[in-house]
């Protein structure tokens, strides 16, 4: 075909008559600007500033979409005007003498975030006349003037909700099993008590699916999974796994309610996608949205009755409870309270049977994973076997049918074993913790957990043990870096003075005559004396060699800095030492990324356990080191330097 013919098809599919310079035009070309409209949540906000700007008839609403020349219009004084009048009713005011009865800072804050949002140049602080308003400092002297009043107690009271408390928490949790409708019983209070395990938004937790929880290989008597709908994440290593682990609690163990709902749940729906809907599409959102809508009304309905209210402290009273406030109690909450499920000394049960008579249904659906089944299987059945566990008949009633036909001895055939979970460098570490024995010795297992003061010693105890080892292991490391640093002077000295023997003629018997001091009698040659001096430079072993695989940033930062093993410390290898290999190059090229970036931050105010603590954080918590190195690399290319989080 033509490419006239061509263009005049395109021209008039167009309605503008520069479509092409429109298609291909920058982002902040005039021809092509709009004003956003895809954030419904801050539509009301710049609606509102047009109205009070403007002042039409009729006013705006906030489906108008106004016109980039009309953005521009705005400047810091309009910003600052309508700010003053949503704190203080009125468009000026008096610091000293005016009170802020109407909007407090956060709102401003929000207010002020929402308009920069729609502005055209929003990215730009406020020179020249022209640019974002927003970012005046007029603006921002109105927050900091309502923020100070609020610190003295004047003005508009908190709207703050109140945190949830443990005792309320379990309130509802019990009100929310009580109800007789499945929602309320099995759906709903696992949803609660998944929002509190692993500290959730209401918005992240109806968006999970039913194959997000998986096994985890490193502690198998664990599951895992990952965060992916949180609002501050935008990138997929944002996301480390999160470990479930069993409660020393029934009423609020995730594996034994985890493992009742999804038994129940599979048995139901058993192609579902999502885990807390039985809608099919994954990217429903009319379901979430209904889900969420659906277990915000059943938890404010709970909170609302005169039996929730029962439990509520003095000082609680007059504040609000949101579905956030879950978020506040776990926190405070877990230290000291992990556990894992295993059989009794002595009970055997086969795998599979487990499989076929405890977890029928969560089998069918995860068929490979087997780490995630034995965990769920060991929690439900121990749930079965629990008198006081609330387990819906036909489930208790079929496992323990099936456990009575093995004729086991043991009426209880799994225990508690309780844990603790502590990090030695940068490495998780999750043992059984210890436990007081009928005799009243210690052990790891067939006993009794201490008293709360007991128990906090003894793990204190081992905390204190373990820092002593880190310590001595930084003594070491020192150590060896004095070793290293006393040999490097002792060979630098005597070179110097080998080099000036040889100044004087090259040898020690042709070039110097030695007189001995006391006697005033010439010395013999040393040949003559019968002395067998090597006087040639000492040849040291190599020891300006970086270790195979450090398994941690801890590891890898000493070797920079004190070496390892008596070598030299990385950060005094000299060129040579730097590149004597291809291989040797490569690797400190490589490891250099990571002591910079360390050396940085350090040199920034933070310390080192900071600074690794924030490496982890961009790139994750889990990764190698090797991967590290990588992402390291990888962000300097695209980044033309760090990544902007670790400058």
């Amino acid at each position: 075909m033509d490419n006239a013919v061509v263009m005049e098809e395109e021209a008039a599919n167009n309605d503008h008559p520069d479509a092409g310079r429109r298609r291909f035009a920058p982002p902040g070309d005039e021809a092509t600007w709009h004003m956003p409209t895809d954030n419904e949540r801050y539509r009301p906000y710049i609606t509102s500033l047009m109205n009070f700007f403007h002042d039409p008839d009729p006013p705006y609403t906030k489906d108008t979409v106004f016109t980039r020349l009309q953005l521009l219009g705005i400047n810091p004084t309009v910003i600052k005007r309508w700010l003053v009048n949503k704190a203080y009713g009125k468009e000026e005011y008096d610091q000293k003498r005016d009170v802020p009865q109407g909007a407090r800072a956060s709102s401003l804050e929000m207010m002020k975030k929402a308009v920069s949002y729609f502005m055209p140049n929003r990215a730009v602080a406020w020179v020249n006349e022209a640019d974002n308003p927003t970012r005046h400092s007029s603006v921002h002297e109105v927050i900091a003037d309502v923020k100070k009043a609020e610190a003295r107690h004047q003005g508009r009271s908190s709207q703050a909700t109140r945190p949830l408390r443990e005792a309320k928490f379990r309130k509802s949790l019990e009100m929310l099993k009580r109800k007789s409708d499945w929602n309320s019983q099995y759906k709903y209070s696992i949803m609660s008590l998944w929002q509190f395990t692993i500290i959730a938004r209401t918005d992240n937790i109806v968006h999970f699916e039913v194959t997000h929880p998986r096994g985890n290989p490193k502690f198998p008597f664990t599951l895992k999974l990952k965060v992916f709908w949180s609002k501050n994440i935008n990138e997929e290593r944002q996301c480390p796994d999160q470990i479930l682990l069993g409660s020393m609690d029934d009423d609020i163990c995730i594996l034994i309610n985890l493992s009742i709902y999804l038994e129940l749940y599979l048995e139901q729906f058993p192609q579902a996608v999502l885990l807390f809907t039985e809608d099919l599409e994954l990217a429903n959102d009319a379901a979430t949205e209904r889900l969420k809508a659906r277990y915000r009304s059943a938890l404010t309905s709970t909170w609302n009755t005169a039996e929730f209210k029962s439990v509520i402290d003095e000082s609680d009273y007059g504040l609000k409870i949101g579905t956030h406030s879950q978020r506040k109690l776990p926190a405070t909450y877990a230290s000291n309270k992990g556990l894992k499920y295993k059989l009794k000394e002595g009970v055997e049960l086969p795998v599979e049977w487990l499989y076929e008579n405890v977890i029928p249904n969560i089998r069918a659906k995860f068929p490979r994973d087997n780490r995630l089944c034995r965990v769920l299987a060991l929690t439900l059945l121990y749930a079965c076997m629990h008198e006081d566990i609330l387990v819906p008949p036909g489930i208790k009633s079929r496992v323990r049918t099936a456990y009575g036909e093995l004729n086991q001895d043991t009426q209880q055939p799994v225990e508690k074993v309780p844990l603790f979970v502590h990090r030695r460098d940068d490495q998780l570490m999750i043992d059984e913790a210890i436990i007081i024995d009928g005799d009243g010795s210690t052990g790891a297992g067939g006993g009794v957990v201490a008293g709360n003061s007991t128990y906090d010693l003894l793990q204190s105890i081992k905390i204190n043990i373990q820092q002593l080892q880190q310590q001595l292991n930084n003594v070491a490391a020192r150590s060896d870096t004095n070793f290293s640093d006393l040999r490097a002077y002792i060979q630098h000295r005597d070179r110097i003075l080998n080099n000036n023997i040889c100044a004087f003629g090259g040898t020690i018997e042709g070039g110097l005559q030695i007189q001995q001091a006391n006697a005033g009698r010439r010395l013999l040659p040393l040949a003559a004396r019968g002395a067998n001096v090597d006087v040639g430079p000492v040849k040291a072993a190599n020891m300006a060699i970086l270790s195979g695989n450090p398994r941690s940033l801890y590891k890898l930062w000493r070797e920079y800095q004190h070496g390892i093993a008596g070598r030299k410390p990385a950060r005094y290898f000299t060129a040579t030492e730097q590149n004597c290999s291809r291989q040797m190059k490569q690797k400190f090229y490589r490891r250099k990324q990571v002591w910079d970036t360390i050396s940085r931050l350090v040199a920034n105010g933070h310390t080192v356990q900071s600074a690794i603590e924030r490496i982890k954080q961009v790139y994750g918590q889990n990764v190698s080191v090797t991967r590290i190195m990588d992402g390291i690399i990888r962000d300097k290319r695209q980044y033309g330097g760090p990544h902007p989080n670790l400058v």
